[in-house]
């Protein structure tokens, strides 16, 4: 039915508050507090005290729930502390615990950054491990303050529903990482996309441990899955993520891709089975299940037109849209297209940008490495990089042009919020066009960014010059020429 673990339900609710006092420290009801139970520290900081209220102690409850998901955004790093606070979002605990044995020589995070605000390579490598210098590099600094993300949320945003999942762990498995925090950005995505009803795809990762000792416990464990191709064996993975891999795994060697959303579905009336069993005393009859399985797979292939019973068609449909070129920018303006290549696997990525004016004429261009979290965070990168480099320049007037519809999304529409992993770099960005009226941002088809977008990717597998900025690489030529832009 859903039920929540009330204790972990109260405990999420306390964090709403104490995510309320962190957010609101202005706040007369605040001022209070921290004039009854802090006032020589921060909220973060403070500490319990030998004469607390009970009023005050619930709230340091939900104080060390907000610590297991709160998260530093770098941005100057003035305010934030190396060693002490949470802000390398890809270490455990969002702390930087180890060094070279140079732990005391910087203590705050500005301190790791050179004169433009970037991160100190050199800086890092003297100070940590190679690891964990990798991971900071994947961490954008901007010229911004410093600002506090929810991290479970794309937009940084608390939600009660996401600190319960927090305290819920926390309490039921105390000092124990959960495993499925290891699914990757992607992973995530196809899990909560699957086309099925949203209740099957909950249950398909939240009962799936309780669901696989019933099944072992019954005994019939093969009967249901066995038919799929799978290995019942399988079905013992220490966790969610391990059972989930192996799946989508099955799946591309068999290539029918509708198999995970088989599976959602099968694990959802097993799950009903198993409620049924126990709480209603209700036998097992696999037959019965079966057929309610293969009903709920043909009424929801046809309602969503997508049959999940039959492999796809391999026929691609072909579009009648033609792509749009490159257009040259209005008169006395420079265009500048920006693109980026990005790797996942280990982070590094290179970013491209390629200038031409009025006429169509190269102007300047410049490619360069650059470590990152996401392909957002890469392309977000490649635009604050290239108005810094248009600015040192002393251009006035640029139209910058990128493929991506969200950044530019981020940059145009006061009201859409910026993801946490590039809000430093869309704060920065705004600062250097608040200073240059005439710096404007569009988005442009891939075809339309094909320039900056080949820079990107044969740099990338280096087969094309990384550093280079008056003068094209000759086999950048063609291009140009192809969109009749020849010098």
């Amino acid at each position: 039915m859903g039920f929540k673990d009330l204790h972990c339900f109260n405990l999420a609710m306390l964090a709403r508050l104490a995510w309320r006092i962190i957010q609101n420290p202005n706040a007369l009801w605040v001022r209070v507090l921290k004039g009854l139970y802090f006032s020589n520290s921060s909220f973060l900081n403070a500490r319990k005290g030998s004469h607390l209220s009970w009023a005050w102690s619930t709230i340091l409850k939900g104080r060390e729930i907000v610590q297991l998901g709160m998260r530093l955004n770098v941005g100057n790093g003035q305010n934030i502390l190396i060693y002490q606070d949470n802000w390398a979002p890809t270490l455990a605990g969002f702390k930087v615990t180890s060094s070279l044995g140079l732990h005391c020589l910087y203590s705050h995070v500005c301190e790791l950054l050179d004169n433009r605000g970037e991160r100190d390579v050199m800086k890092l490598n003297a100070c940590f491990s190679r690891e964990i210098s990798r991971e900071i590099l994947k961490i954008p600094t901007g010229d911004c303050s410093d600002s506090i993300a929810w991290h479970n949320d794309k937009y940084g945003r608390f939600s009660v529903k996401s600190a319960y999942l927090l305290a819920y762990n926390a309490v039921h498995e105390p000092g124990i990482n959960d495993p499925n925090r290891n699914l990757t950005n992607a992973e995530w995505k196809h899990l909560w996309k699957l086309k099925v009803p949203p209740k099957s795809s909950s249950v398909f990762m939240e009962s799936h441990n309780k669901l696989i000792a019933f099944l072992g416990q019954s005994g019939k464990k093969g009967d249901f899955i066995g038919a799929l191709g799978l290995d019942p064996r399988q079905l013992g993975a220490k966790c969610f993520i391990e059972w989930w891999r192996y799946i989508n795994e099955v799946a591309k060697q068999k290539g029918i891709p509708s198999l995970v959303e088989q599976c959602a579905i099968i694990c959802w009336h097993l799950w009903k089975a198993r409620n049924e069993k126990y709480f209603d005393h209700v036998e097992l009859n696999p037959h019965h299940i079966l057929a309610r399985i293969s009903l709920m797979i043909q009424e929801y292939s046809a309602y969503t037109n997508k049959d999940l019973l039959t492999p796809p068609s391999r026929v691609r449909a072909t579009g009648k849209q033609q792509p749009s070129a490159w257009s040259k920018p209005p008169l006395g303006f420079i265009k500048v297209n920006v693109d980026a290549s990005f790797s996942p696997k280990s982070g590094s990525a290179v970013l491209a940008m390629v200038g031409r004016n009025c006429q169509g004429e190269f102007c300047f261009g410049k490619s360069g490495f650059y470590m990152a979290l996401s392909p957002l965070m890469v392309e977000a990168a490649t635009l604050h990089k290239a108005t810094q480099f248009v600015e040192d320049k002393g251009v006035q007037n640029v139209i910058f042009e990128t493929d991506n519809q969200e950044l530019i999304a981020c940059l145009l529409q006061p009201d859409k919020p910026s993801p946490w992993e590039v809000k430093t770099l869309i704060l920065s960005i705004k600062r250097v066009s608040r200073s240059h009226p005439n710096f404007m941002f569009s988005f442009v088809s891939r075809e339309g960014n094909r320039v900056a977008d080949w820079v990107a990717w044969q740099s990338l597998k280096g087969q094309c010059p990384v550093f280079w900025e008056n003068i094209p690489p000759n086999e950048l030529l063609p291009l140009l020429y192809q969109d009749g832009l020849c010098n």
